[in-house]
């Protein structure tokens, strides 16, 4: 199978699982923020946030650089394997007692401290479960990581509805997460064994200094880039659990398009990378162009979505309740013209083997974040809720209110990380890896964004709006020149690698 479609095939069902994933997510995040409130939605937010940060450094980052080492060798995937899930349980122990110390030393009371500990037996689940990825991600078999996930999430669905049912609170549910979570680690641990039987765990105390060593950055570096864990917990302390409820309201569509197709698609490109930094590093370029051009087509059409369709969604699936979420919601259509260019960056760095200047610079960024969050959100919260957007109604617009403090710091973080890792990645491989000469998106962009306006003014259903500009935006760029001979055989050959059914020869 040539690298492309191999490629594809991960990546198509990486996608697929997490569009799965996204909608049953989706449901629970909606289902449990209509029936929970701000108030106790926005604990349960805070408390998932700590505990995340908490076992964040328990992985350390190994499974990547396992990843990256048994992609070229699958033989010595069970050494790694083994190694890795053994040094993640000692780590486990510390993340317990640093949990204890933060919750009491924050001043956490009941229901949120209760929360954090039932949220970092998940995390630490998860995490434990998470690291057969290795197998699955070095031998490029990823269907079996997106069946694993997939069947977890289901049962969380089914789980979640059957408590809101029952009127249950916020803690059974929290309960009801922790079991689906100890399912997927059997789960993802009999398909390991089954799918690949020659695969047997050991431990090597030869790799542990180089995992925690070359897994460490990494570890920091994504410890760094929780912004959202930190911003949930910042917007706590200076505008409430309701606030706080409101921001991750406001984030759900957000990292449901993260965690769906911009993860999905590095999962399935970063071994393809760290092979070609050995071998072809022409070819890596030109990989990464590639992905950051359709990656900025794609998020021209979603920050006209987030501005101009902002209200219509978040009042569709949250409510009135969750007006302050809108202006976060639109804010936030600004960063997605960001990240998904600083994902490209992220893998980029840790395949040419920069792990330490990569934490280093995401650290600065996550100080960036937090301390623009504290102190953006402080400011806003001092004026009135007045518009400084256009507001076409109750909760429009956008508003400079304490929780739009999240996003605009959130921007600025970003920012900084696409303009300090393009620098260094510029002088590894002597040429830019993003795209160049992008403005005819942006002009079909304004135009889409024009019609997209005038539609919203005469009222039309958001299902035309959303049918129309897509095909609008689609035609102009095809007629200005974005769309290239190149791109359409590339879409072929995507196309080609779908599980259509083959066509039957006439006369078979």
């Amino acid at each position: 199978m040539s690298e492309i479609k191999r490629l594809t095939g991960n990546t198509a069902a990486l996608i697929l699982s997490r569009g799965v994933r996204l909608l049953l997510s989706m449901a629970i995040g909606v289902v449990l923020a209509r029936y929970l409130g701000d108030l106790h939605y926005g604990n349960w937010s805070v408390a998932r946030s700590l505990a995340a940060l908490l076992t964040i450094l328990c992985s350390l980052g190994m499974s990547q650089i396992a990843i990256r080492e048994c992609s070229p060798r699958p033989r010595e995937i069970g050494r790694y394997l083994g190694t890795v899930l053994i040094i993640q349980v000692f780590l486990s122990a510390g993340s317990v007692l640093a949990a204890l110390v933060l919750v009491y030393g924050l001043g956490y009371r009941a229901e949120i401290a209760w929360l954090v500990f039932i949220a970092l037996g998940i995390y630490l689940l998860s995490s434990i479960g998470s690291n057969f990825i290795i197998q699955f991600r070095s031998r490029e078999k990823m269907g079996y990581e997106a069946l694993a996930n997939s069947v977890k999430d289901l049962a969380l669905m089914l789980l979640v509805f059957f408590a809101v049912y029952l009127g249950w609170g916020v803690v059974r549910i929290a309960f009801l997460y922790l079991l689906a979570t100890a399912g997927f680690v059997v789960f993802a641990w009999y398909l390991a064994v089954k799918k690949f039987p020659g695969t047997r765990l050991r431990f090597d105390r030869g790799l542990v200094g180089l995992l925690i060593v070359g897994g460490l950055p990494i570890g920091l570096a994504v410890f760094f880039n929780s912004f959202h864990e930190v911003t949930r917990i910042v917007l706590q302390k200076t505008v409430g659990s309701p606030g706080a409820g409101q921001y991750s309201v406001a984030t759900l569509p957000y990292l449901a398009l993260e965690s769906t197709v911009i993860i999905a698609i590095m999962g399935a490109i970063f071994p393809l990378l760290s092979r070609l930094y050995r071998s072809d590093r022409d070819r890596l370029v030109k990989i990464t162009r590639t992905l950051s051009r359709y990656f900025y087509i794609l998020s021209l059409l979603l920050v006209l979505y987030c501005f101009f369709l902002g209200d219509e969604l978040i009042l569709l699936l949250f409510g009135e309740q969750y007006l302050d979420a809108i202006p976060v919601f639109k804010l936030l259509g600004l960063v997605i013209l960001l990240m998904p260019q600083n994902y490209l960056l992220f893998n980029a760095m840790v395949a040419s083997r920069k792990e330490w200047l990569f934490a280093l610079v995401v650290g600065a960024a996550a100080l960036l974040n937090g301390a623009g969050a504290y102190i953006f959100s402080s400011l806003f919260s001092r004026f009135s809720p007045v518009p400084v957007i256009g507001s076409y109604g109750p909760g429009s617009g956008i508003r400079l209110i304490g929780v739009a403090g999240g996003p605009v710091a959130l921007f600025a973080a970003q920012l900084f990380l696409l303009a300090a890792l393009s620098a260094i990645l510029r002088r590894e491989y002597r040429r830019g890896l993003l795209a160049r000469n992008l403005w005819r998106p942006v002009l079909a962009a304004a135009v889409t964004g024009g019609l997209v306006r005038w539609q919203g003014i005469l009222d039309f259903p958001p299902g035309v709006v959303l049918a129309t500009s897509a095909v609008v935006y689609g035609v102009l760029l095809y007629g200005l020149g974005t769309i290239t001979e190149g791109d359409r055989i590339i879409f072929r050959q995507l196309l080609s690698t779908l599980p259509f059914p083959a066509r039957r020869p006439e006369g078979g």
